[in-house]
């Protein structure tokens, strides 16, 4: 006597794992996108914080070399 599982039992497990695999391919292929968004995001801010400081410090290099040429003006 041999004893085997019933093909609709046996389907069922298929068709469950198929199903899992592809909510478990949906969950990476989200999680990547929401990644990779927060990294866009972090690289955008930085570029947008170097932006604001490079005219600033700019701006200083300015007043530093006028204040320069004012000093050797007043020898």
């Amino acid at each position: 006597m041999t004893l085997a599982p019933k093909g609709k039992k046996v389907h069922t497990q298929s068709e469950q794992r198929r199903r899992g695999a592809e909510s478990r391919a949906e969950r990476q292929a989200r999680q990547a996108a929401r990644l990779a968004a927060k990294q866009e995001a972090q690289a955008q801010a930085a570029a947008d914080a170097k932006a604001s400081i490079s005219p600033q410090t700019s701006d200083m290099k300015k007043q530093t070399s006028k204040e320069g040429s004012n000093a050797e003006d007043e020898n």
